[in-house]
């Protein structure tokens, strides 16, 4: 267990977000972003779990706390949304659902992992370095709520050679 490592308390779970997930993912989405994904743009990650898709929420005693959603696509990996519940923070769910991405990331064989946040949000910018991820360019006015600037970050990822699970 490194310093990134968390611990996950009895009926706490990181699992696939599915169709039940979508009243609590789109209603904590609604608090926390300028610029809320719709409902129709979670389904559609449901959907596509088995296409390349990777969407997970962390659930304690069965109340969504955090939640990602992720794109593979060859070797590339792409965090498109990740978030906790404001009245939840600090508890390590964002990370603990970074590191069940992450992990995917390398089992898969995933090159890079890219991500784009806003410039101001300190907090994530921490989270994503203290995991590794630097700085690679910025998307001017890409937040359109605000005309915020994105700050690009990558990761680059060494896939897990001779194991293979299942």
């Amino acid at each position: 267990a490194g310093p990134n490592s968390v611990n996950l308390s009895p009926g706490t779970a990181i699992v696939s977000m599915s169709d039940a997930h979508l009243p609590q993912v789109v209603r904590l989405e609604r608090v926390i972003f300028t610029d809320p994904w719709p409902l129709s743009a979670f389904r559609e990650e449901v959907v596509r779990g088995a296409r390349g898709g990777y969407s997970r929420v962390l659930v304690e005693s069965g109340a969504v706390r955090a939640y990602s959603v992720a794109w593979f696509v060859a070797d590339e990996g792409h965090l498109a949304n990740l978030a906790t519940d404001p009245d939840h923070r600090g508890r390590g769910f964002a990370r603990a659902v970074l590191r069940d991405l992450l992990a995917e990331a390398r089992r898969s064989g995933t090159a890079n992992v890219w991500l784009e946040v806003r410039t101001g949000n300190a907090v994530a910018i921490r989270l994503y370095r203290a995991h590794g991820f630097r700085a690679a360019g910025i998307r001017k006015g890409y937040y359109q709520k605000g005309r915020e600037d994105a700050l690009i970050m990558v990761l680059p990822l060494e896939a897990e050679t001779g194991r293979e699970e299942d």
